[in-house]
């Protein structure tokens, strides 16, 4: 949809395909400025987008026009929300729920944020009033709607998607453990840089 978007405004051009890239990893700079500035202070706001512009990944993201950069944009768009919630701005709890329904159409591993915000819920005592409320409630439910469409078609179209990350999720069946360790860990090396 995005490049679909992007495309119709600047034509079927390296800049349409690209802009959507673009506008998305500036977009999810930017909801991290904010939420690290919020929690944080300014300095160590722009030291965090200084080592997310330094890291070869987000850097790729910004050009290369996949799923991840605008799921990466929701993730961090929906944290900035949910910061809002936390305060008591009730409206803000279904922001957030929205957010992670968009992400969740990105990639399905959006399904953690929701997950995420639970435990902090769990685990923090000063959050843990809004279990008291229907309000995360709701707003999970939102974020999880979207994995109706997603089966919907998924069973319509001879479950490709299911088929297509069913082996993803197990190709290491079987291995030792700690076998993979050692690629995972240069895999998170590669893609942080040399510079962080």
């Amino acid at each position: 949809w995005l490049l679909r978007a992007t495309t119709l405004l600047l034509g079927d051009t390296l800049l349409g395909i690209r802009a959507a890239a673009a506008l998305t990893a500036a977009g999810g700079a930017a909801f991290l400025f904010a939420t690290v500035r919020r929690l944080l202070g300014p300095r160590v706001a722009t030291a965090a987008l200084l080592l997310l512009l330094a890291a070869p990944l987000p850097a790729a993201g910004g050009i290369v026009a996949t799923y991840d950069g605008p799921q990466v944009f929701f993730w961090c768009a929906a944290l900035w929300s949910l910061l809002h919630a936390l305060d008591g701005k009730v409206r803000w709890w279904y922001v957030t729920g929205l957010l992670c329904a968009a992400g969740t159409f990105c990639k399905v591993t959006m399904v953690f944020f929701p997950v995420g915000v639970l435990a902090l819920l769990l685990w923090h005592p000063g959050h843990r009033r809004w279990l008291r409320t229907p309000h995360p409630y709701l707003a999970g439910l939102i974020a999880l709607l979207p994995f109706a469409a997603l089966f919907a078609w998924d069973r319509a179209h001879e479950r490709m998607s299911s088929l297509h990350t069913a082996p993803l999720s197990r190709r290491h069946t079987g291995a030792a453990p700690g076998r993979w360790l050692g690629a995972l860990l240069a895999g998170q090396l590669a893609a942080l840089g040399p510079a962080l």
